[in-house]
């Protein structure tokens, strides 16, 4: 492996193939790529599991992003069931 495996910037994993070795890959800028395919997901509407709904607009999204970034939304997905519709109340501007 290259000596940038072991900078903070870097993430290197390492995995077999059709047990005939490893394959390494190293990717700089990680999780602005990943912030960036989400987004792309998001927009195409690929694999959205919630919509947030405020003053007559919706969103599509991703639970799982918006409970990694809320406290207050890991809350609620966490007391109700996946097949729930949440609704805040009418004065709150999510």
């Amino acid at each position: 492996m290259s000596d940038s495996c072991n900078d903070e910037h870097f993430i290197c994993f390492s995995q077999v193939v059709g047990g005939r070795g490893c394959v390494t890959k190293t990717m700089a800028s990680h999780s602005a790529d990943m912030l960036s395919k989400l987004r792309s997901q998001r927009e195409a509407g690929l694999f959205c599991d919630i919509t947030l709904r405020t003053n007559g607009r919706s969103y599509s999204a991703h639970r799982a992003v918006l409970a990694a970034v809320s406290d207050h939304f890991q809350e609620i997905f966490t007391e109700m069931d996946s097949s729930m519709k949440f609704q805040f109340p009418p004065h709150c501007n999510v």
